[in-house]
């Protein structure tokens, strides 16, 4: 697994991400805080691995799921979102995204998913 693409509204939890992906051995880690700009950095760069939020300031977050899910019905993405009820998660998992993570990240809870 080369490349991830971490897609979060919040630059914090973004940071919290890129910096558990850095510390075990991950070098090339994009992180953005937009929606749209997760879709178009899905399609360019190819991530092997995507972690999208559910909620974003200019796009749903399920819509975003849906899009990356249309370009490429195949790459693992991993929803990671505080929005953890069971059917939120049922959703998540319904519409696409390989594994559901609840926040605040669990770093034993991200590195069994990858």
């Amino acid at each position: 697994m080369n490349k991830i693409l971490i897609a979060d509204r919040s630059p914090f939890a973004g940071t919290l991400l890129r910096d558990l992906f850095l510390q075990n051995g991950y070098s090339d880690v994009s992180v953005t805080d937009s929606g749209h700009e997760a879709v178009r950095l899905f399609r360019e760069l190819c991530p092997d691995l995507t972690v999208i939020d559910l909620v974003f300031e200019d796009l749903d977050g399920f819509t975003v799921l849906a899009k990356m899910r249309q370009a490429d019905p195949e790459r693992k993405i991993i929803v990671c979102s505080s929005l953890a009820q069971k059917a939120v998660q049922v959703d998540a998992l319904q519409s696409g995204a390989s594994a559901f993570l609840a926040k605040p990240v669990k770093e034993n809870e991200l590195k069994s998913l990858i």
